[in-house]
């Protein structure tokens, strides 16, 4: 889902219904998604605290967090 949300302009998207906000917070979302992956397998180090939840909850439905 990542690739395919960088390879598409935001405009593409919005054509498909969703609005410039929702746009930013799938983009967002699926980037901090990626990073925890990366942290996830020992790819990457994350430098200081960060709650991945703020965008990711936006994703994963109402009570889920």
């Amino acid at each position: 889902m990542q690739g395919y949300l960088l390879a598409t302009v935001n405009t593409d998207l919005i054509a498909l219904g969703y609005t410039d906000q929702e746009v930013a917070v799938l983009k967002t979302a699926f980037t901090d998604l990626e990073l925890l992956g990366k942290i996830w397998i020992g790819q990457e180090a994350l430098a200081g605290p960060k709650d991945f939840r703020t965008f990711v909850r936006q994703l994963w439905g109402v009570g889920a967090f």
